[in-house]
């Protein structure tokens, strides 16, 4: 099954380009979320994480809706993988290391 993850910090403004985007990939559910990609936090994306089966995808716009920084990301797609699913990204732009 494929499970969306959407997120916009402004709680009036709902992210309908993601939503429109993660319906358009397949997701059979969408999990919205209103708080910050800066803090582990966030009871909507781990209630999201912990309705994956094994073999289930975890849909994300791109890996910032996902987090803010590296090492949370890490920690995330850990949670993902130990409930035996996958996490992919519609849009994952690698992240350049700054040119000197």
């Amino acid at each position: 099954m494929l499970i969306g993850y959407a997120r916009s910090i402004q709680a009036q403004k709902q992210p309908i380009t993601q939503i429109k985007e993660l319906l358009s990939a397949g997701c059979q559910s969408i999990f919205i979320d209103n708080n910050s990609g800066d803090h582990l936090e966030r009871p909507v994306l781990h209630r999201a994480i912990e309705s994956l089966r094994p073999g289930d995808t975890l849909i994300l716009q791109n890996r910032d809706r996902l987090s803010r920084n590296a090492t949370q990301t890490t920690i995330l797609l850990g949670r993902v993988a130990q409930q035996g699913a996958d996490a992919r990204f519609l849009h994952d732009t690698p992240r350049r290391a700054p040119t000197p």
